[in-house]
């Protein structure tokens, strides 16, 4: 598996990128094995970091309209002045799944430091999200529960209106070696039940749950993680039973969508004569998502922009046209 971060400057990094990279990897990652090649064939996790000209190589960081929904942390101050940067440097970190627990606390730890060694601000390539230092640390840095992230902290949700109803994904999931989740055609009126239900899913897919595709019956009373445990039992119906009785099929990709696989939830085995009436029938009901909320809004909007042009372009982001509430307080 690879995955790659890109460290954004606001304008100028502190320092020499590469050569504080080299330090830091050797003083306090040392089992992490550094790279010469990006197409180095390693068995045990590793890193690449590649110092970009982003003139030369077409790169934009990511726009100041889109950091109103990406940026966490991010000041306007510090929006501004990466406009203005011509310095990037892409971090790609390689690992095995069976390293997969280690590795992403590992690779987090990496990009907080060595932004705060350079001035840096880390952008998620999978969730497409901008972090300061400080953010990152707070969001995903925290300790395990039963040996298990909360998953909310390493995903994205990108919800926005297809044709009548609304389409949500997630994006992140790639990370994990797990398929992105999705969920079609609701009202805007089920948003949160949704994300909270994408999230339970998600959560029990990084839990070791391995469902098949075709009829499922999601036991959400089995969530290990006690924060989204609490979310079942805060808002599970009086007198209903904590399973929600699904259908999983391979998704539909469409624009914008996360280079990875997509398992979509179906709710077709609720009665019902439409696929909005058998939404209804979910056992938990909808809860505030204060991390990521799906908006209710029907204005669509360009977002995040691609972070890069030409034939490259996939390895930053890809083109999206998304509906959120401006989350960063600067504006």
């Amino acid at each position: 598996m690879a995955i790659t971060y890109v460290l954004h400057f606001a304008p100028e990094p502190r320092g020499d990128v590469a050569k504080q990279a080299r330090e830091l990897l050797q003083s306090k990652f040392p089992t992490l094995k550094r790279l010469t090649r990006l197409d180095e064939g390693v068995r045990e996790p590793a890193v690449y970091v590649a110092v970009l000209n982003m003139k030369a190589k077409g790169f934009e960081p990511p726009s100041i309209d889109s950091l109103k929904y990406y940026g966490r942390g991010v000041t306007r101050e510090q929006a501004e002045a990466m406009q203005k940067s011509t310095v990037a440097a892409a971090v790609t970190f390689t690992y095995r799944t069976a390293d997969l627990s280690t590795s992403l606390s590992q690779q987090n730890a990496v990009m907080k430091e060595l932004a705060s060694r350079t001035a840096g601000l880390i952008w998620d390539v999978e969730t497409r999200e901008l972090y300061t230092p400080e953010a990152l640390g707070q969001r995903r840095l925290g300790p395990p529960d039963h040996g298990f992230p909360d998953v909310r902290d390493h995903i994205t949700i990108h919800a926005y209106k297809a044709n009548e109803y609304v389409r949500a994904i997630t994006l992140g999931m790639k990370k994990f070696g797990l398929p992105d989740i999705v969920i079609d055609e609701f009202a805007w009126s089920l948003n949160n039940q949704m994300g909270n239900t994408i999230d339970l899913f998600a959560q029990s897919l990084i839990e070791g749950a391995t469902p098949t595709l075709g009829a499922y019956d999601f036991d959400v009373s089995k969530t290990k993680h006690a924060k989204l445990r609490a979310v079942y039992e805060k808002n599970l119906l009086d007198g209903a039973q904590p399973v929600a009785l699904l259908t999983l099929a391979d998704a539909i990709p469409d624009k914008g969508d996360p280079d990875n696989r997509l398992l979509e939830l179906r709710f077709d085995r609720y009665a019902g004569k439409t696929v909005h009436e058998k939404h209804q029938k979910l056992p938990v009901p909808s809860m505030v998502l204060s991390t990521r909320p799906l908006a209710s809004s029907t204005t669509t909007r360009s977002l995040p922009p691609a972070n890069a042009r030409g034939s490259d372009s996939r390895r930053f982001a890809k083109p999206s046209t998304r509906v959120l509430s401006p989350a960063n307080e600067f504006y």
